[in-house]
Protein backbone atom coordinates (compact mmCIF):
# COMPACT_ATOMS: atom_id res chain seq x y z
CA UNK A 1 0.00 0.00 0.00
CA UNK A 2 1.35 3.30 -1.11
CA UNK A 3 2.35 6.24 1.45
CA UNK A 4 -0.84 8.28 -0.31
CA UNK A 5 -3.57 5.02 0.32
CA UNK A 6 -2.30 5.04 4.13
CA UNK A 7 -3.34 8.42 4.48
CA UNK A 8 -6.77 8.07 2.90
CA UNK A 9 -7.55 5.12 5.06
CA UNK A 10 -6.50 7.19 8.16
CA UNK A 11 -3.61 4.79 9.34
CA UNK A 12 -0.97 5.66 11.48
CA UNK A 13 2.66 5.32 9.58
CA UNK A 14 5.12 6.04 12.09
CA UNK A 15 8.33 6.78 10.86
CA UNK A 16 9.12 7.23 7.13
CA UNK A 17 12.09 7.68 4.86
CA UNK A 18 11.42 9.29 1.67
CA UNK A 19 14.49 9.08 -1.08
CA UNK A 20 14.83 11.72 -3.25
CA UNK A 21 16.92 11.35 -6.51
CA UNK A 22 20.78 11.30 -4.86
CA UNK A 23 19.89 13.11 -1.49
CA UNK A 24 17.78 11.64 1.22
CA UNK A 25 15.13 13.77 3.26
CA UNK A 26 14.87 12.43 6.84
CA UNK A 27 11.29 13.25 8.58
CA UNK A 28 8.66 12.29 10.43
CA UNK A 29 5.16 11.97 8.70
CA UNK A 30 1.59 11.55 10.41
CA UNK A 31 -1.05 11.26 8.40
CA UNK A 32 -2.38 14.75 9.04
CA UNK A 33 0.62 15.88 7.57
CA UNK A 34 0.80 14.92 4.64
CA UNK A 35 3.44 13.83 2.20
CA UNK A 36 5.55 17.51 0.78
CA UNK A 37 8.12 16.93 -1.72
CA UNK A 38 9.68 20.11 -3.01
CA UNK A 39 8.68 21.01 -6.32
CA UNK A 40 12.03 20.76 -8.15
CA UNK A 41 11.72 17.00 -6.80
CA UNK A 42 8.41 15.88 -7.87
CA UNK A 43 8.11 12.47 -9.43
CA UNK A 44 11.76 11.50 -8.49
CA UNK A 45 10.86 9.63 -5.38
CA UNK A 46 13.17 6.30 -5.44
CA UNK A 47 11.90 4.74 -2.79
CA UNK A 48 10.03 4.85 0.55
CA UNK A 49 10.60 2.75 3.93
CA UNK A 50 8.44 2.34 6.52
CA UNK A 51 9.00 1.86 10.54
CA UNK A 52 13.01 3.09 10.53
CA UNK A 53 14.02 3.11 14.31
CA UNK A 54 14.88 6.73 14.69
CA UNK A 55 14.55 9.34 12.24
CA UNK A 56 16.47 12.51 13.53
CA UNK A 57 16.49 15.37 10.70
CA UNK A 58 19.87 16.40 12.01
CA UNK A 59 21.70 12.93 12.72
CA UNK A 60 19.93 10.58 10.16
CA UNK A 61 20.62 6.80 10.95
CA UNK A 62 19.88 4.16 8.31
CA UNK A 63 18.61 1.04 9.37
CA UNK A 64 19.02 -2.56 7.53
CA UNK A 65 18.17 -5.47 7.71
CA UNK A 66 14.84 -4.43 9.28
CA UNK A 67 11.90 -6.37 7.29
CA UNK A 68 9.49 -8.36 9.90
CA UNK A 69 6.27 -9.19 9.92
CA UNK A 70 3.83 -10.66 12.74
CA UNK A 71 3.12 -14.64 13.11
CA UNK A 72 -0.35 -15.12 12.86
CA UNK A 73 -0.59 -19.23 13.02
CA UNK A 74 1.95 -21.49 14.15
CA UNK A 75 2.69 -25.40 13.45
CA UNK A 76 5.84 -26.96 12.03
CA UNK A 77 6.49 -24.90 9.05
CA UNK A 78 5.67 -21.98 10.36
CA UNK A 79 2.30 -20.59 8.60
CA UNK A 80 2.77 -16.84 8.50
CA UNK A 81 1.18 -13.77 6.54
CA UNK A 82 3.39 -10.71 5.94
CA UNK A 83 2.17 -7.31 7.34
CA UNK A 84 0.25 -6.05 4.33
CA UNK A 85 2.62 -2.89 4.62
CA UNK A 86 5.82 -4.79 3.50
CA UNK A 87 6.78 -6.46 0.54
CA UNK A 88 8.15 -10.28 0.93
CA UNK A 89 11.26 -10.82 1.43
CA UNK A 90 14.29 -10.50 -1.54
CA UNK A 91 15.14 -14.08 -1.11
CA UNK A 92 12.82 -17.36 -1.83
CA UNK A 93 14.90 -18.92 0.97
CA UNK A 94 16.89 -17.71 3.88
CA UNK A 95 16.84 -17.69 7.84
CA UNK A 96 13.78 -15.78 10.54
CA UNK A 97 14.20 -15.36 14.02
CA UNK A 98 11.43 -16.08 16.50
CA UNK A 99 11.89 -15.22 19.94
CA UNK A 100 15.41 -17.04 21.04
CA UNK A 101 14.25 -19.84 17.42
CA UNK A 102 16.28 -19.40 14.44
CA UNK A 103 14.32 -21.29 11.58
CA UNK A 104 15.66 -22.05 8.38
CA UNK A 105 13.42 -22.11 5.11
CA UNK A 106 13.41 -22.95 0.97
CA UNK A 107 10.33 -21.02 -0.35
CA UNK A 108 7.98 -18.28 -0.03
CA UNK A 109 4.26 -19.25 -1.56
CA UNK A 110 1.96 -16.33 -1.17
CA UNK A 111 1.66 -15.70 2.49
CA UNK A 112 3.53 -19.33 3.64
CA UNK A 113 7.20 -19.80 4.60
CA UNK A 114 7.55 -23.18 3.40
CA UNK A 115 10.17 -25.77 3.78
CA UNK A 116 11.36 -24.51 6.96
CA UNK A 117 14.03 -26.46 9.57
CA UNK A 118 13.31 -25.33 12.83
CA UNK A 119 16.45 -24.69 16.08
CA UNK A 120 18.78 -23.34 13.12
CA UNK A 121 22.09 -21.67 14.38
CA UNK A 122 22.44 -23.30 17.63
CA UNK A 123 18.47 -22.63 18.43
CA UNK A 124 16.25 -24.97 20.04
CA UNK A 125 12.95 -25.27 18.75
CA UNK A 126 10.04 -23.89 20.66
CA UNK A 127 6.53 -22.88 20.57
CA UNK A 128 5.36 -19.08 19.50
CA UNK A 129 2.05 -17.21 20.05
CA UNK A 130 0.07 -15.15 17.94
CA UNK A 131 1.32 -11.88 17.59
CA UNK A 132 4.93 -12.62 17.83
CA UNK A 133 7.49 -10.40 15.69
CA UNK A 134 9.73 -12.54 13.01
CA UNK A 135 12.72 -11.31 11.53
CA UNK A 136 14.24 -11.90 8.50
CA UNK A 137 18.21 -12.24 8.93
CA UNK A 138 21.50 -12.30 6.91
CA UNK A 139 24.11 -14.74 7.94
CA UNK A 140 27.45 -13.38 7.38
CA UNK A 141 31.19 -14.10 8.11
CA UNK A 142 34.66 -12.99 6.70
CA UNK A 143 37.30 -10.43 6.56
CA UNK A 144 36.42 -7.45 8.69
CA UNK A 145 37.18 -5.57 5.85
CA UNK A 146 35.83 -6.84 3.65
CA UNK A 147 32.59 -7.56 5.36
CA UNK A 148 32.82 -3.68 6.25
CA UNK A 149 33.08 -2.88 2.26
CA UNK A 150 30.13 -4.79 1.86
CA UNK A 151 28.28 -2.85 4.37
CA UNK A 152 28.82 -0.03 3.21
CA UNK A 153 28.42 -0.27 -0.80
CA UNK A 154 25.59 -3.49 -0.23
CA UNK A 155 23.07 -2.93 -2.17
CA UNK A 156 23.56 -2.15 -4.84
CA UNK A 157 26.67 0.63 -4.95
CA UNK A 158 27.95 -1.69 -7.24
CA UNK A 159 31.10 -3.87 -7.67
CA UNK A 160 31.84 -6.94 -6.04
CA UNK A 161 31.31 -6.12 -2.96
CA UNK A 162 27.18 -5.32 -3.27
CA UNK A 163 26.39 -8.97 -2.35
CA UNK A 164 24.10 -8.64 1.01
CA UNK A 165 20.46 -8.32 1.03
CA UNK A 166 21.23 -4.40 2.75
CA UNK A 167 23.55 -2.08 3.25
CA UNK A 168 24.11 1.66 2.67
CA UNK A 169 23.93 1.57 -0.76
CA UNK A 170 26.71 3.85 -1.47
CA UNK A 171 28.25 3.98 -4.87
CA UNK A 172 31.51 2.18 -4.74
CA UNK A 173 32.92 5.01 -6.92
CA UNK A 174 32.82 6.73 -3.57
CA UNK A 175 34.98 4.45 -2.01
CA UNK A 176 39.07 4.10 -2.09
CA UNK A 177 38.16 0.29 -2.34
CA UNK A 178 41.98 -0.32 -2.98
CA UNK A 179 43.33 1.08 -0.13
CA UNK A 180 40.94 -0.91 1.73
CA UNK A 181 42.57 -4.16 0.65
CA UNK A 182 45.48 -2.93 0.40
CA UNK A 183 45.23 -2.53 4.51
CA UNK A 184 43.23 -6.37 4.73
CA UNK A 185 45.96 -7.86 2.79
CA UNK A 186 48.82 -6.13 4.84
CA UNK A 187 47.34 -6.30 8.20
CA UNK A 188 44.16 -8.66 8.52
CA UNK A 189 45.12 -11.88 7.08
CA UNK A 190 43.28 -14.72 8.68
CA UNK A 191 40.84 -12.65 10.82
CA UNK A 192 37.47 -13.44 10.59
CA UNK A 193 33.97 -11.66 12.30
CA UNK A 194 30.17 -13.55 12.03
CA UNK A 195 27.31 -11.55 12.38
CA UNK A 196 23.60 -12.36 12.14
CA UNK A 197 21.85 -9.80 10.63
CA UNK A 198 18.46 -8.34 11.72
CA UNK A 199 16.97 -5.44 12.87
CA UNK A 200 20.12 -3.18 12.63
CA UNK A 201 18.17 -0.04 14.02
CA UNK A 202 21.41 2.19 13.08
CA UNK A 203 24.15 1.01 10.46
CA UNK A 204 26.45 3.72 11.48
CA UNK A 205 26.53 2.43 14.90
CA UNK A 206 26.88 -0.86 14.33
CA UNK A 207 29.68 -0.34 12.06
CA UNK A 208 31.70 1.80 14.66
CA UNK A 209 31.09 -0.49 17.68
CA UNK A 210 31.55 -4.10 15.68
CA UNK A 211 34.04 -3.63 13.55
CA UNK A 212 35.85 -0.21 13.65
CA UNK A 213 36.65 -0.54 17.16
CA UNK A 214 37.59 -3.98 17.65
CA UNK A 215 39.36 -3.69 14.15
CA UNK A 216 41.75 -0.67 15.61
CA UNK A 217 40.63 1.26 12.02
CA UNK A 218 38.76 4.49 11.29
CA UNK A 219 36.64 5.55 8.12
CA UNK A 220 38.09 8.85 6.89
CA UNK A 221 37.89 11.09 4.19
CA UNK A 222 40.56 11.08 1.45
CA UNK A 223 42.60 13.45 -0.66
CA UNK A 224 40.88 12.09 -3.90
CA UNK A 225 37.74 13.20 -2.14
CA UNK A 226 36.45 9.42 -1.40
CA UNK A 227 35.85 7.12 1.92
CA UNK A 228 39.16 6.05 3.17
CA UNK A 229 40.11 3.77 5.71
CA UNK A 230 43.00 4.42 8.60
CA UNK A 231 44.60 2.08 10.45
CA UNK A 232 45.42 2.23 14.03
CA UNK A 233 47.43 0.24 16.54
CA UNK A 234 49.45 -1.40 14.33
CA UNK A 235 53.36 -0.59 13.70
CA UNK A 236 53.45 0.88 10.13
CA UNK A 237 56.22 2.53 8.14
CA UNK A 238 55.32 5.16 5.13
CA UNK A 239 57.59 6.26 3.77
CA UNK A 240 56.03 9.10 1.91
CA UNK A 241 54.99 10.43 5.33
CA UNK A 242 55.29 14.70 5.09
CA UNK A 243 57.28 16.33 7.16
CA UNK A 244 56.39 19.21 9.51
CA UNK A 245 59.10 21.67 10.39
CA UNK A 246 60.02 25.12 10.42
CA UNK A 247 59.27 25.85 7.08
CA UNK A 248 55.64 25.28 7.96
CA UNK A 249 54.93 25.70 11.52
CA UNK A 250 53.26 29.19 12.13
CA UNK A 251 53.47 28.51 16.03
CA UNK A 252 55.19 27.14 17.98
CA UNK A 253 54.16 23.53 19.46
CA UNK A 254 52.96 23.09 22.94
CA UNK A 255 53.94 20.29 24.74
CA UNK A 256 51.80 18.64 27.11
CA UNK A 257 50.93 15.01 28.77
CA UNK A 258 47.41 13.30 29.78
CA UNK A 259 47.64 10.75 32.04
CA UNK A 260 43.50 11.18 32.26
CA UNK A 261 43.05 8.35 30.07
CA UNK A 262 45.61 5.62 31.07
CA UNK A 263 43.60 1.93 30.46
CA UNK A 264 45.47 -0.86 32.07
CA UNK A 265 42.40 -2.90 33.16
CA UNK A 266 40.17 -4.29 30.15
CA UNK A 267 37.11 -6.55 30.20
CA UNK A 268 36.55 -8.06 27.00
CA UNK A 269 33.12 -9.64 26.84
CA UNK A 270 32.79 -12.28 23.19
CA UNK A 271 31.67 -15.18 22.09
CA UNK A 272 28.03 -13.84 21.30
CA UNK A 273 25.03 -16.57 21.22
CA UNK A 274 22.85 -15.11 18.75
CA UNK A 275 19.55 -17.18 19.99
CA UNK A 276 20.06 -15.49 23.28
CA UNK A 277 21.57 -12.78 22.31
CA UNK A 278 24.33 -13.03 25.24
CA UNK A 279 27.92 -12.93 25.29
CA UNK A 280 29.23 -16.47 26.52
CA UNK A 281 32.27 -15.61 26.95
CA UNK A 282 34.20 -12.75 28.95
CA UNK A 283 38.42 -12.56 29.13
CA UNK A 284 40.34 -10.14 31.77
CA UNK A 285 43.70 -8.07 30.89
CA UNK A 286 46.06 -6.40 33.23
CA UNK A 287 48.73 -4.17 31.58
CA UNK A 288 51.64 -4.95 35.01
CA UNK A 289 53.63 -2.37 34.11
CA UNK A 290 51.02 0.13 33.72
CA UNK A 291 50.03 -0.96 37.44
CA UNK A 292 53.17 -0.58 38.76
CA UNK A 293 53.52 3.05 37.46
CA UNK A 294 49.98 4.84 37.53
CA UNK A 295 48.02 2.22 39.60
CA UNK A 296 45.38 -0.06 38.70
CA UNK A 297 42.83 2.06 37.19
CA UNK A 298 38.94 1.88 36.54
CA UNK A 299 38.42 -1.35 34.46
CA UNK A 300 36.98 -0.50 30.55
CA UNK A 301 34.53 -3.06 29.91
CA UNK A 302 34.56 -3.92 26.03
CA UNK A 303 32.13 -6.35 23.98
CA UNK A 304 32.43 -7.16 20.11
CA UNK A 305 29.61 -9.86 18.68
CA UNK A 306 31.24 -11.02 16.00
CA UNK A 307 34.56 -11.80 17.84
CA UNK A 308 34.73 -15.49 17.94
CA UNK A 309 38.18 -16.98 18.81
CA UNK A 310 40.63 -16.55 21.83
CA UNK A 311 43.26 -15.37 19.60
CA UNK A 312 41.43 -12.20 18.29
CA UNK A 313 40.75 -11.14 21.30
CA UNK A 314 44.35 -11.14 22.67
CA UNK A 315 44.99 -9.24 19.52
CA UNK A 316 42.65 -6.22 20.68
CA UNK A 317 43.35 -6.26 24.37
CA UNK A 318 47.20 -5.82 23.07
CA UNK A 319 46.31 -3.30 20.78
CA UNK A 320 44.41 -1.24 23.21
CA UNK A 321 46.94 -1.52 25.60
CA UNK A 322 49.64 -0.06 23.37
CA UNK A 323 47.49 2.77 23.06
CA UNK A 324 46.36 3.63 26.41
CA UNK A 325 48.38 1.82 28.75
CA UNK A 326 50.64 4.75 29.07
CA UNK A 327 50.05 8.66 29.23
CA UNK A 328 50.76 9.66 25.47
CA UNK A 329 52.31 13.26 24.71
CA UNK A 330 49.75 15.60 22.88
CA UNK A 331 51.40 18.11 20.77
CA UNK A 332 49.36 21.51 19.66
CA UNK A 333 50.66 23.87 16.84
CA UNK A 334 49.96 25.35 13.48
CA UNK A 335 50.91 25.10 10.51
CA UNK A 336 50.63 27.17 6.78
CA UNK A 337 47.81 26.06 4.49
CA UNK A 338 50.20 23.70 2.45
CA UNK A 339 49.20 21.11 5.44
CA UNK A 340 45.36 21.57 5.21
CA UNK A 341 45.20 18.56 2.84
CA UNK A 342 46.66 15.96 5.91
CA UNK A 343 43.76 13.84 6.93
CA UNK A 344 43.06 12.19 10.49
CA UNK A 345 45.29 9.91 11.47
CA UNK A 346 47.61 11.22 8.99
CA UNK A 347 51.68 10.58 10.69
CA UNK A 348 53.68 13.38 9.35
CA UNK A 349 57.50 13.64 10.69
CA UNK A 350 57.81 16.75 13.12
CA UNK A 351 60.81 18.34 13.28
CA UNK A 352 61.02 21.63 16.35
CA UNK A 353 63.98 21.93 19.18
CA UNK A 354 60.42 22.63 21.24
CA UNK A 355 59.58 19.27 21.95
CA UNK A 356 61.65 17.11 24.37
CA UNK A 357 63.54 14.00 23.53
CA UNK A 358 63.52 10.17 25.59
CA UNK A 359 67.60 11.66 25.66
CA UNK A 360 66.73 14.63 27.88
CA UNK A 361 67.24 17.47 24.55
CA UNK A 362 65.23 19.19 22.14
CA UNK A 363 66.53 17.59 19.51
CA UNK A 364 62.80 16.09 18.77
CA UNK A 365 62.55 14.31 14.81
CA UNK A 366 59.96 11.71 15.08
CA UNK A 367 56.77 10.45 13.58
CA UNK A 368 53.33 11.50 15.72
CA UNK A 369 49.54 11.46 14.76
CA UNK A 370 47.10 13.74 13.65
CA UNK A 371 43.95 13.75 16.28
CA UNK A 372 42.42 16.98 15.17
CA UNK A 373 42.59 19.38 12.80
CA UNK A 374 41.10 22.93 12.07
CA UNK A 375 41.15 25.25 9.61
CA UNK A 376 41.29 28.95 9.98
CA UNK A 377 40.56 30.26 6.28
CA UNK A 378 40.72 33.73 7.21
CA UNK A 379 44.66 33.68 8.92
CA UNK A 380 45.44 30.88 6.66
CA UNK A 381 46.35 28.47 9.62
CA UNK A 382 45.67 25.49 9.98
CA UNK A 383 45.74 24.18 13.61
CA UNK A 384 46.85 20.73 14.98
CA UNK A 385 46.73 18.56 17.80
CA UNK A 386 49.16 15.71 17.05
CA UNK A 387 50.09 12.83 19.71
CA UNK A 388 52.20 9.73 20.10
CA UNK A 389 50.79 6.26 19.73
CA UNK A 390 52.60 2.97 20.64
CA UNK A 391 54.28 3.04 17.28
CA UNK A 392 54.81 6.90 16.54
CA UNK A 393 57.54 8.80 19.23
CA UNK A 394 59.59 5.75 18.71
CA UNK A 395 62.65 4.81 16.33
CA UNK A 396 60.94 1.53 15.04
CA UNK A 397 63.43 -0.77 13.52
CA UNK A 398 62.30 -1.49 9.83
CA UNK A 399 64.60 -3.12 8.01
CA UNK A 400 65.54 -1.14 5.04
CA UNK A 401 65.44 -2.60 1.55
CA UNK A 402 68.00 -4.84 -0.19
CA UNK A 403 67.66 -6.17 -3.59
CA UNK A 404 69.47 -8.56 -5.83
CA UNK A 405 70.25 -6.98 -9.22
CA UNK A 406 68.41 -9.46 -11.58
CA UNK A 407 69.21 -8.20 -14.69
CA UNK A 408 70.22 -4.79 -16.06
CA UNK A 409 69.82 -2.57 -19.16
CA UNK A 410 73.17 -0.63 -19.05
CA UNK A 411 75.77 0.05 -15.78
CA UNK A 412 73.26 2.57 -14.26
CA UNK A 413 69.67 1.24 -14.96
CA UNK A 414 68.52 -2.53 -13.27
CA UNK A 415 66.15 -5.00 -12.33
CA UNK A 416 64.85 -5.93 -9.05
CA UNK A 417 62.43 -8.78 -8.27
CA UNK A 418 58.76 -8.80 -9.35
CA UNK A 419 57.21 -6.62 -7.07
CA UNK A 420 60.80 -5.14 -5.23
CA UNK A 421 60.51 -1.74 -7.02
CA UNK A 422 57.81 0.13 -5.24
CA UNK A 423 60.30 -0.54 -1.70
CA UNK A 424 62.62 2.41 -3.48
CA UNK A 425 61.86 6.20 -3.84
CA UNK A 426 63.73 8.92 -5.98
CA UNK A 427 66.50 10.53 -4.18
CA UNK A 428 67.51 7.49 -2.25
CA UNK A 429 71.52 7.15 -1.79
CA UNK A 430 72.77 3.93 -2.19
CA UNK A 431 76.07 1.63 -2.60
CA UNK A 432 76.64 -1.34 -4.43
CA UNK A 433 77.16 -4.74 -2.71
CA UNK A 434 79.14 -8.40 -3.61
CA UNK A 435 76.90 -11.03 -3.23
CA UNK A 436 80.30 -12.95 -4.10
CA UNK A 437 82.43 -11.65 -1.20
CA UNK A 438 80.03 -10.29 0.52
CA UNK A 439 81.20 -6.91 0.94
CA UNK A 440 80.61 -3.44 0.09
CA UNK A 441 82.53 -2.24 -3.28
CA UNK A 442 84.13 0.60 -4.02
CA UNK A 443 81.52 1.99 -5.82
CA UNK A 444 80.72 5.88 -5.53
CA UNK A 445 77.70 6.46 -3.46
CA UNK A 446 74.68 6.77 -6.18
CA UNK A 447 71.48 8.42 -6.57
CA UNK A 448 67.83 6.92 -7.65
CA UNK A 449 66.70 9.18 -10.35
CA UNK A 450 63.66 6.85 -11.85
CA UNK A 451 61.52 3.93 -10.81
CA UNK A 452 59.44 2.63 -13.32
CA UNK A 453 57.93 -0.91 -12.00
CA UNK A 454 61.10 -2.66 -11.17
CA UNK A 455 63.62 -0.98 -13.14
CA UNK A 456 65.30 1.58 -11.22
CA UNK A 457 67.29 4.26 -12.52
CA UNK A 458 70.48 5.61 -11.10
CA UNK A 459 72.31 9.37 -11.79
CA UNK A 460 75.16 7.67 -12.68
CA UNK A 461 76.86 4.67 -13.75
CA UNK A 462 77.75 1.94 -11.58
CA UNK A 463 81.91 1.64 -11.98
CA UNK A 464 81.82 -1.98 -11.06
CA UNK A 465 80.68 -4.11 -14.29
CA UNK A 466 77.35 -5.41 -13.45
CA UNK A 467 76.76 -9.04 -13.98
CA UNK A 468 73.36 -10.94 -13.07
CA UNK A 469 72.48 -11.98 -9.71
CA UNK A 470 76.07 -10.89 -8.51
CA UNK A 471 75.30 -7.64 -7.15
CA UNK A 472 72.81 -6.25 -4.83
CA UNK A 473 72.25 -2.45 -4.28
CA UNK A 474 71.88 -0.84 -0.43
CA UNK A 475 71.32 1.82 1.62
CA UNK A 476 74.33 4.14 2.05
CA UNK A 477 76.01 4.87 5.58
CA UNK A 478 73.03 6.73 7.90
CA UNK A 479 75.04 10.21 7.55
CA UNK A 480 75.05 9.74 3.56
CA UNK A 481 71.22 8.85 2.99
CA UNK A 482 68.08 11.10 2.84
CA UNK A 483 65.71 11.91 6.21
CA UNK A 484 63.40 9.54 4.65
CA UNK A 485 65.60 6.66 4.36
CA UNK A 486 67.16 7.71 8.09
CA UNK A 487 63.56 6.40 9.36
CA UNK A 488 65.19 2.82 8.71
CA UNK A 489 67.16 0.82 10.71
CA UNK A 490 70.89 1.60 10.80
CA UNK A 491 73.81 0.17 13.28
CA UNK A 492 75.78 2.90 15.22
CA UNK A 493 79.50 1.85 16.45
CA UNK A 494 80.16 1.04 19.79
CA UNK A 495 76.12 1.43 20.93
CA UNK A 496 77.52 5.73 20.64
CA UNK A 497 74.63 8.26 19.07
CA UNK A 498 74.06 9.03 16.22
CA UNK A 499 76.05 11.84 14.53
CA UNK A 500 72.39 13.95 14.16
CA UNK A 501 72.33 13.47 17.95
CA UNK A 502 69.63 10.97 18.06
CA UNK A 503 70.25 7.92 20.78
CA UNK A 504 70.74 4.35 19.14
CA UNK A 505 68.10 1.73 19.21
CA UNK A 506 67.96 -0.29 22.58
CA UNK A 507 66.90 -4.43 22.43
CA UNK A 508 66.32 -5.38 25.62
CA UNK A 509 63.87 -8.05 26.73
Amino acid sequence: MTYSEELIEKKYVPNVIIRIGGATYFSIRQPDSGLTVPVQNNGLVTSLSLNPSTVDPFRPSVAINSNSFKLIDRNNVVTALFNGNLEPPANSSGLIKIGNEFISYTGVSGNQITGCIRGEQGSTAANHDFGDDVFFCEVVSGNPIDLLLKLLISPAGGGPYSVLDDGGNIDQALIDVTEFETIRDEYFVGQTFDFILYQVDNLKTFIEQEILSPAGIRLRSNLNSKIGLGILNKPVINLDAPDLDDDQLTRRPVYSVDETKIVNHLNIQWGFDWPSEKFTKITTYNDAASVASFGDRKAVNLNFKGVTTQADVDEIAKNYFLRFAYPKPLIDTSAHMSASGWGLLEKPTLYSDQIPTDAGDLNFGDSVEVLQKAINYQTGDVRFQLSFTQFTGLRVCFIAPSDTILTFTNQKTVNVGAGRGSQYRVGWKMRLYSNTTRNWLADPINTIVGISGDTITFENNWTTTLVNGAQKITFADYDDVTDQQKRFCFISDNGNTFSDGLPSYLISY
